[in-house]
């Protein structure tokens, strides 16, 4: 016997929006406050195409049988680790689209970043696929915003008080010495983006305002003030 019946589904989408950190160290981090990890599973792969490209090029003659069956073997792995990729960013990005209707990023200059002279932070770079990431929520959200990164990092998102000094990246908390606000670092970064994206969202300045140039937090939402007071509290 077959029963068929008609269900609707609550929509799971709340028409809000959100403002996002990008990093390495996490994928995204909300201003919320949600940590979001990005795949993990990269440093196991990029261990593994190093020994069989080092074991290829040590022991084995240029165009030889074994030469080009271990480097078959590299571009096997380099696929499964993409598509692993793929497959971790499609189901976040999803998760984010179903959520929200807007999203609110840096516009970060992903290109540069990976070349730089750090070989070791470059990988990383390149591994956390932040350019792809944005391109996925760019086509899966009803409207993405991109904002001017300058001095999300280092300024108090309550306040508006400019650090002294730059943060390094070992430094995971953002400390205040004029309001003493407490807060990770990439969750005063978001709020900071969450800013911006409002007084773009409502028109009330130029593309290219940067976070210095706003009043602040009077573009706060009643959920990010909540936030800052209980990191107060």
């Amino acid at each position: 016997m077959c029963v068929t019946t008609h269900h609707y589904p609550d929509n799971p989408q709340i028409g809000g929006r959100v403002a996002i950190d990008l990093g390495t160290t996490n994928l995204a981090t909300t201003d919320r406050g949600v940590v979001i990890r990005g795949p993990t599973h990269q440093k196991h792969y990029d261990t593994q195409i190093d020994k069989v490209k080092s074991k290829r090029d040590k022991t084995c003659k240029k165009n030889s049988r074994r030469f080009n069956h271990l480097s078959k073997v590299v571009r096997k792995l380099h696929t499964v680790k993409a598509r692993k990729t793929n497959d971790s960013l499609h189901k976040i990005s999803k998760d984010l689209s179903r959520r929200y209707q807007v999203a609110i990023v840096e516009k970060l200059p992903i290109k540069r970043m990976s070349e730089t002279e750090a070989t070791g932070r470059n990988r990383v770079t390149r591994n956390s696929c932040i350019a792809r990431f944005i391109d996925m929520l760019r086509y899966k959200m009803h409207k993405l915003l991109e904002v001017n990164p300058a001095h999300t990092s280092q300024v108090c998102s309550l306040c508006r008080h400019h650090l002294e000094y730059k943060l390094k990246l070992k430094d995971r908390t953002f400390k205040c010495p004029k309001c003493h606000l407490t807060l990770d670092r990439d969750q005063n970064a978001a709020l900071n983006i969450l800013q911006l994206g409002i007084v773009r969202l409502h028109n009330l300045h130029r593309e290219d305002v940067s976070i210095v140039d706003i009043e602040p937090g009077m573009w706060l939402d009643i959920d990010s003030r909540r936030c800052l007071e209980q990191a107060m509290a």
